[in-house]
């Protein structure tokens, strides 16, 4: 490894290695919203996101990353660039997610009286829980865990017309 001085050559700050890692991060999650926005099917759109996400929680060689992730979020308490960032990266996955369940309501797939919007910072939130129980934990079952999402979304999601009713 490199030592501290020559690392402190590049970033002149800690705030500045964060601030990489965040743009770092936002590169790649561009890249996901850009295939799954791509998805004519809606449903399927939705299963590329998390799918995408949930693959980073699933890999063990990814643990230093989300820890690094976590101390982001951290970090954005106290400094208002950093928090800048992390807010205009989520706010485009919120979108990306918010625009796919639009399309589905348009196309009836998804019922229309749900939120896009609520709905969207529902699975984000969802999603950063995951994250910090997996840092927590150290383990995590993706398949199990992208079930439970993928029928809580169905669910929440489906046309009032196929739901089953409870009386």
């Amino acid at each position: 490894g490199d030592s501290q001085g020559t690392f402190y050559l590049y970033f002149e700050t800690k705030d500045d290695v964060i601030a990489a890692l965040a743009d770092d991060r936002n590169r790649s999650t561009a890249l996901i919203n850009v295939l799954a926005g791509a998805e004519v099917d809606p449903v399927i759109g939705l299963k590329i996101l998390f799918d995408s996400h949930g693959q980073t929680l699933s890999d063990a060689q990814r643990a230093d990353e989300r820890r690094v992730a976590i101390q982001g979020w951290a970090e954005a308490l106290r400094n208002d660039s950093i928090r800048q960032r992390l807010i205009a990266n989520t706010e485009r996955v919120q979108q990306e997610i918010a625009t796919l369940i639009e399309r589905g309501q348009q196309s009836g797939r998804f019922r229309a009286d749900a939120d896009p919007g609520g709905v969207a910072r529902a699975l984000i939130a969802l999603f950063q829980g995951l994250t910090l129980m997996t840092a927590w934990n150290g383990n995590f079952d993706a398949e199990l865990t992208a079930k439970s999402i993928e029928n809580m979304v169905r669910g929440a999601l489906a046309p009032l017309n196929h739901q089953r009713k409870t009386d």
